[in-house]
């Protein structure tokens, strides 16, 4: 008899392996513990994603998690797009990051919702458990001082797009120290 290849939950033995896996590779990069808002947030630079890290030196980083079989994330896209739009010229980087195990169903993903932001896979693993990812929609605000300022799980509702537009429009005008 062949053991079962998923465990209660739905979840795989690859999944599970994988996400050790990951969590072995974040305490490798030296993360104790996922950031929290005042926290810094880890360089990018530093985990295996795939696609072009645009040049963040200096901007104000909403870093958005998702993965295409999510309705809230689809939902969430025009949120974000109209905030790239409205504050990419004054130093608002809006950074699409895929959860996705298959690249085709990121690429179908972003050709139904076609975001306009740049967008990155994170087929391994290693930034989403950094940032103790445990579903998605997830974002982060990070400041130009490179410090965690807000995290949100879904962008549903005017309170949560208002309280978002707020706290990217202070991290904007905040010096870095």
């Amino acid at each position: 008899m062949t053991p079962p290849t998923h465990l209660p939950g739905g979840r795989s033995r690859l999944a599970v392996f994988a996400t050790l896996f990951a969590t072995c590779l974040t305490a490798f990069h030296g993360i104790a513990a996922p950031p929290t808002v005042g926290e810094p947030f880890p360089p990018l630079e530093s985990f295996a994603l795939e696609g072009r890290l645009p040049d963040a030196a200096g901007r104000v980083v909403l870093i958005d998690f998702w993965a295409a079989g999510c309705e809230p994330c689809r939902k969430s896209v025009p949120v974000l797009k109209k905030l790239h739009e409205t504050y990419s010229s004054r130093g608002l980087l809006v950074l699409g990051l895929s959860i996705d195990e298959r690249r085709a169903a990121m690429h179908a993903f972003l050709k139904k919702v076609a975001p306009g932001f740049p967008v990155l896979r994170d087929a391994k693993g290693t930034l989403s458990a950094a940032v103790g990812l445990e579903g998605v929609p997830m974002s982060l605000l990070v400041g130009r001082d490179g410090k965690v300022r807000a995290i949100h799980h879904g962008l549903e509702g005017d309170a949560a797009r208002q309280q978002l537009t707020q706290e990217i429009e202070a991290a904007l005008i905040a010096l870095t120290p």
